[in-house]
């Protein structure tokens, strides 16, 4: 990490605190650290300082690390807060946990703490970007209602046998058409459509010509690829037959079409952010329990002597 990582350490006790920045300087050699050890200090660091990542130990004599873990989501929900103690009991770490703190270290165990900051400040780069994914895919979200209400959609229409009449400007640059000929049906969409599993989407099946034989509405999002010109795009076509009045078959069919392309990596890649940290969460989680384990195997073995002899 080439950027200088700005930590708070909740301590009271110098030599644990001293214990603690060796670790951590271990494997991060550029950070600034401040150290606290009550709620008033703490409260002015957190806004004078504005911290990376703050471990802080569990019992103070003035002050507790569940408070220190409250006011830290409170001031910032993606601040990494890592507990430090040497309380050893299961259901505290378990209630550190669900609470938010990130991960849970016995001072015992210190050598974990500069590897748990690691994982913390990595997790929380994540979760930056899976904000700023949601961000951006709230963004386009309202983009794309500002291109309906304003009519920028793509609209086509068909004439009874499905041959396309009509193709607005919003359309031809969504289906990359510099100019439409309504003689060169080539550039129809629907000889360009498939499915999400790569298959072709039969005449009958595609919406427009659906609407046609069923006098019905339907909304699909295909994919629109054509090789010709290298065009990939996920459009979402809606189509909508019309009827002259007294008639019982569509004359024409009303499409609409809006590129969905972006709106589409977004969410694929909120889903691969959010898959990446439910792994880190079972892994911690996974961790602390395993450690927990060792350690009551420790100490129900305790009474058990070893003796050794020197030569």
């Amino acid at each position: 990490m080439n950027e200088k990582v700005k930590i708070i350490l909740v301590e009271d006790v110098e030599t644990d605190a001293l214990l603690a920045v060796f670790e951590i300087r271990k494997v991060i050699e550029c950070i600034e650290m401040v150290t606290v050890d009550t709620k008033e200090t703490f409260q002015e660091a957190l806004f004078s300082f504005q911290p990376d990542l703050i471990v802080t130990d569990y019992s103070l004599p003035a002050f507790d690390g569940m408070t220190a873990l409250k006011m830290a989501l409170e001031f910032d929900p993606l601040i990494p807060v890592i507990i430090f103690t040497g309380s050893q009991n299961e259901s505290i770490a378990v209630e550190c946990i669900k609470s938010g703190a990130v991960d849970y270290v016995l001072k015992e165990q210190q050598r974990r703490l500069g590897q748990a900051v690691v994982n913390a400040l990595k997790q929380k780069e994540v979760q930056r970007k899976k904000e700023e994914a949601l961000a951006m895919l709230e963004e386009s979200e309202q983009r794309n209602r500002f291109l309906y209400e304003s009519m920028a959609q793509g609209v086509i229409y068909r004439d009874q046998q499905g041959k396309i009449i009509r193709m607005n400007n919003a359309a031809q640059s969504i289906l990359g058409i510099n100019h439409f000929n309504p003689d060169d049906q080539s550039v129809d969409p629907l000889f360009h459509s498939f499915y999400e599993n790569g298959t072709s989407v039969p005449r009958e099946a595609y919406p427009a010509i659906k609407a046609l034989h069923t006098g019905e509405e339907n909304h699909i999002t295909l994919l629109y690829y054509n090789r010709e010109k290298d065009i990939r795009k996920w459009i979402t076509h809606h189509s909508r037959p019309e009827f002259r009045k007294g008639e019982k078959k569509p004359f024409r069919v009303f499409s609409t079409m809006e590129d969905i392309t972006e709106h589409k990596r977004l969410i694929s890649e909120i889903s691969q952010l959010n898959q990446l940290l439910s792994e880190r969460v079972v892994s911690r989680t996974n961790e602390i329990s395993r450690l927990s384990n060792l350690h009551s195997a420790i100490l129900n073995n305790a009474g058990t002597a070893v003796i050794v002899f020197n030569h």
